[in-house]
């Protein structure tokens, strides 16, 4: 907290900072499999892009960013969870425009999670079909996260592990995740990148192993009903890895069991995060900086 390190009970954010008040602040999710980080380099990427978006400058490097993940991880007895970052603007009186002199909040929690372990792997998942109500910016991964809330709140409400979010007719991701469907033809389709969706840091590594099994991909746009007819439905994200969805609005996807393309998909993927990222292995006592 503020380059404090302390039980998260302890933990205080002052009730004027922006992000409390205003949701002005941008937050990132690292998965870690056996103390050792998940594609790290990619989530430091996007939370940057995200800082540079929104205009809050932060006075940490690459090392430093790793060593507070380090630290986070080697603080705590979890081998298997995420580490969440969230950076806000910073603390002052309400108001929407911001002054130039503030200082940006920063906060790190890391939190245990059975990310490749979660028995949904095996069996899947429903899904429910929401009207996406979000912003414009959805590449912006923001803290301003109320339309995503009331969206899997309604998913939840009838029975599905998570939402699959639509817009004139168009899919276009999950509630906190990507959405891949498998055509009759064996081709992966998901949805292009641009400002309509989070670019996925588990959605690109997926995409590689893809190709890397010989799997056609193709990022074109998805309709309600060509998902409807899709032969398999998988979702990603870093808190689900590769997970199938069995049924939509209580409709069966093919015979409501994982298909062999999602399957082959989670076992490459979840043989890559168990393996680690070479670059940014946790090993205790191995970091020098601790901002």
């Amino acid at each position: 907290m503020d380059g404090r390190y302390l039980p998260i009970e302890e933990a205080r954010i002052p009730i004027f900072d922006r992000g409390y008040n205003l949701g002005d602040g941008i937050y990132e999710v690292t998965a870690f499999v056996g103390r050792r980080m998940v594609d790290f380099d990619a989530h430091l990427s996007r939370l940057r892009s995200s800082l540079e978006h929104i205009n809050i400058k932060v006075d940490l490097d690459f090392a430093d960013w790793q060593a507070i993940h380090h630290r986070l991880i080697d603080a705590n007895t979890i081998e298997t969870g995420t580490v969440y970052i969230q950076v806000t603007r910073g603390v002052m009186e309400r108001d929407f425009v911001p002054t130039k002199d503030l200082s940006p909040t920063i906060l790190g929690i890391v939190q245990p999670k059975p990310l490749d372990s979660d028995p949904r792997l095996d069996s899947g998942i429903s899904a429910a079909l929401v009207e996406d109500l979000r912003w414009k910016r959805r590449d912006i991964k923001s803290t301003s996260l109320l339309a995503q809330v009331l969206a899997k709140s309604r998913a939840h409400a009838v029975g599905a592990g998570e939402a699959i979010l639509h817009e004139g007719g168009i899919v276009t991701e999950g509630g906190s995740t990507t959405v891949f469907g498998v055509d009759r033809d064996g081709v992966v389709w998901t949805h292009p990148l641009g400002p309509t969706i989070l670019p996925g840091i588990t959605r690109k590594r997926v995409i590689a192993l893809a190709e890397e099994l010989g799997l056609p991909v193709t990022e074109e746009p998805i309709t309600v009903s060509a998902l409807r007819q899709m032969s398999e439905v998988f979702l990603t994200g870093a808190t689900f890895f590769v997970i199938p969805v069995v049924e939509i609005d209580t409709q069966p996807v093919a015979d409501r069991k994982p298909g062999a393309v999602t399957l082959r998909l989670q076992k490459a993927y979840r043989d890559y995060a168990r393996s680690g990222d070479t670059a940014t292995n946790v090993l205790t006592g191995d970091c020098e900086r601790t901002p």
